[in-house]
């Protein structure tokens, strides 16, 4: 599958954007990332218990522990493409079709306040909705948007300050293929 993630954080009024395409292939519990940059390929392989990870324009191989270099398990890797299950706190909203795949679709959302004792406050929130194929849930397309705001408390000196910080996180998954072969050489670590 194609994997697309698009990033977009905007705080206090600045915005930045990033993109990430990659190739992905995933069989059984291995996995393989390729991702083409300017003037070489980085790849990243999940295999036997450890992450790799190559860059031919140094025509070099790293090995690190699970969780050791990306704080996620090669289980939540898989997660972050695949998707997990369905949460049980989500509500199907609607069908509809994405990349000609009949998708369903769900909302899910969560808000957190937390008041300090000198008058300041906290206020987390994520809303997300999934388009899951309908066929087999696997997931075609999420859009996160958390929102973290916070106000301090007011002196007589100094006013309240609001602060305001909006990531919207948007994955994609294209050309999706389930039940093909995929050749073990794909998952062969560069000699």
């Amino acid at each position: 599958m194609q994997h697309v993630r698009i990033v977009e954080k905007d705080t206090d009024g600045k915005t930045d954007k990033s993109e990430f395409r990659s190739e992905v292939w995933i069989k059984e519990g291995k996995i393989r990332q390729e991702t083409k940059a300017e003037g070489y390929t980085y790849i990243l392989f999940f295999y036997e218990g450890y992450f790799y990870t190559y860059y031919s324009n140094k025509d070099t191989v790293n090995r690190y522990a699970d969780r050791k270099y990306f704080n996620e398990s090669g289980a939540q890797m898989r997660e972050k493409f695949l998707g997990t299950k369905v949460r049980a706190d989500a509500k199907p909203v609607a069908e509809g079709v994405i990349e000609g795949m009949k998708c369903r679709v769900y909302e899910y959302g969560t808000v957190m306040i937390e008041r300090m004792a000198s008058g300041a406050e906290k206020k987390d929130s994520a809303s997300a909705r999934e388009w899951r194929r309908t066929a087999d849930g696997v997931l075609v397309k999420l859009e996160k948007v958390n929102e973290k705001e916070s106000v301090s408390a007011a002196t007589k000196d100094v006013p309240a300050m609001k602060s305001r910080t909006t990531e919207k996180v948007t994955v994609k998954n294209e050309n999706i293929e389930t039940n093909i072969d995929i050749p073990d050489i794909m998952f062969k670590i560069p000699d």
